[in-house]
């Protein structure tokens, strides 16, 4: 209503003219900025405990970091169930009419045709 009866004219309801009230802070705000300082101080392992806490918070997964080390033999079993898997997979895919592309070979001697260099003798 500026302009009107109560208000001189060209002024805002707010009050004086060219003036933005402060903006506003949102205590939300101040707090991660405060946590956020906080872990500034801390060692990695606890910097990394803080970062996982806070990507939890957000409904984000944890940091994609090392993995932690698998026993031989259980890695091991691991990967024949895993290829197990990939061959139960392809037979299925291949009995419903699916095109299933054929394996590779690991090595070169059961089918690959791979040259071997020949180091020549320079003088």
């Amino acid at each position: 209503l500026a302009g009107g009866r109560g208000d001189p004219a060209g002024a805002s309801s707010t009050g004086v003219s060219g003036q933005q009230p402060p903006p506003l802070v949102e205590l939300r705000d101040v707090r991660k900025e405060v946590a956020s300082l906080g872990a500034s101080g801390l060692d990695k392992k606890s910097a990394k405990q803080w970062l996982s806490s806070v990507y939890e918070s957000q409904g984000l997964k944890q940091s994609l970091g090392k993995r932690p080390r698998i026993n031989a033999r259980i890695g091991i079993g691991m990967a024949k169930k895993k290829v197990e898997r990939e061959n139960k997979a392809r037979e299925l895919a291949r009995e419903t009419g699916m095109l299933v592309r054929k394996k590779k070979p690991k090595n070169s001697a059961s089918g690959g045709s791979k040259k071997k260099k020949i180091k020549k003798n320079r003088r």
